[in-house]
């Protein structure tokens, strides 16, 4: 018999995941900058990618520094 995880049956994987997209949407919503993108100000912020070929596909956050130049941030959140 397998042990299935009760992360992957409660959900508390997606709960998570959520929790984390939720941080960067307030960012974008209110022009704030970005954690792991120090300096860049978040202008897009999308999830599951992978079928577009995205490293790794949970979140992906854009933002633009001050002098014009655009940043991404890849996160997968386990």
């Amino acid at each position: 018999m397998t042990a299935i995880s009760p992360e992957l049956t409660g959900l508390a994987g997606f709960t998570y995941e959520a929790q984390v997209a939720a941080y960067f949407l307030i960012a974008l919503l209110f022009e704030g900058e970005i954690r792991g993108l120090e300096g860049s100000v978040a202008e897009r912020v999308s999830a599951q990618q992978g079928h577009l070929g995205a490293p790794l596909d949970d979140l992906i956050i854009e933002g633009r520094r001050g002098d014009g130049s655009l940043s991404t941030l890849h996160l997968q959140a386990k």
